[in-house]
């Protein structure tokens, strides 16, 4: 037999040995910190639970993770699930910032790990896991960019093939921004923002179907990735809905609501929008 075969049918023995001894209850698997870094690598996306014994909270909770899991297995491919006591392995709890638990976290080999923040309960986190793993960024080419434009009113697009910053940019599309994110990686897409200084690795913000284009010029960490999204998202005067709600009773940025009669002049309120809008930006100048 050929060697190279026989090598690779003892390393998959070896493997299949390795897995049927890893520790699970009921289907999940039991980490520690001998096989904690192990096992996140291993997967494309892998979820933890932090928890403890004593917990009533975990205990309450043990039961939805389990029907999560076993929902999980039968994906193609399967996403595995595993879960590490936190008072024993306090250095891995504090790495990831547990004070509480049951605590979840999503580690997904593309981006950082995940805090799930959501509702503690397997149809709630099957839905985050499904989006994480089916949402993607869109690839473009240059011959793309106006259909994107017509398609839509606002998005982002990232520009050419800088890894470390794309992950960053990839990162906050999965977790964060409503709008269109899209990547174009070729040189043609950078020569096509030429003319607001852009180059490999850039983002750039598209408004009203690409007529006002606003290039990110910070230094790219996630904090000012987002800043950078709620300060040009929005116009200075925005028709009231959910996007401009959620900004604002979320503390993110203030704003005054200016309240007006279900039958007003639809030419005199915007007379009236474009007034405001020239008195804040006057304000801001001054």
């Amino acid at each position: 037999m050929n060697k190279c075969i026989l090598n690779a049918i003892v390393l998959i023995i070896l493997l299949s040995v390795l897995n049927c001894l890893i520790e699970r209850e009921e289907g999940v698997i039991i980490l520690n910190n001998r096989n904690f870094d192990i096992e996140i690598s291993k997967y494309d996306v892998f979820v933890v639970e932090f928890y403890s014994p004593d917990c009533q909270h975990c205990k309450a909770f043990a039961p939805e993770y389990e029907k999560l899991t076993k929902r999980l297995v039968q994906l193609n491919p399967p996403i595995f699930t595993g879960k590490i006591d936190a008072e024993i392995y306090k250095d891995i709890a504090k790495k990831y910032n547990i004070k509480s638990v049951p605590q979840i976290y999503i580690f997904n080999k593309k981006y950082l790990p995940i805090h799930y923040t959501g509702e503690l309960n397997s149809e709630d986190l099957y839905a985050q896991l499904d989006f994480q793993v089916t949402k993607s960024n869109e690839e473009i080419n240059e011959s793309q960019i106006d259909d994107l434009f017509i398609s839509h009113d606002n998005g982002l697009i990232f520009l050419g093939e800088n890894v470390e910053r794309f992950r960053v940019y990839d990162y906050r599309s999965q977790v964060y921004f409503d709008g269109n994110f899209v990547y174009c990686p070729s040189k043609e897409c950078i020569q096509r923002f030429e003319s607001i200084g852009a180059k490999n690795g850039d983002i750039i913000m598209f408004k009203f179907k690409g007529k006002k284009l606003i290039k990110f010029d910070k230094k790219l960490t996630h904090d000012n990735l987002d800043t950078f999204i709620i300060q040009n998202s929005l116009d200075l005067v925005e028709d009231v809905g959910d996007s401009v709600n959620n900004l604002i009773f979320n503390k993110k940025m203030p704003g005054i609501y200016f309240f007006t009669h279900s039958e007003f002049d639809s030419d005199n309120y915007r007379d009236k929008k474009e007034m405001l809008t020239k008195a804040i930006k006057k304000k801001k100048v001054d």
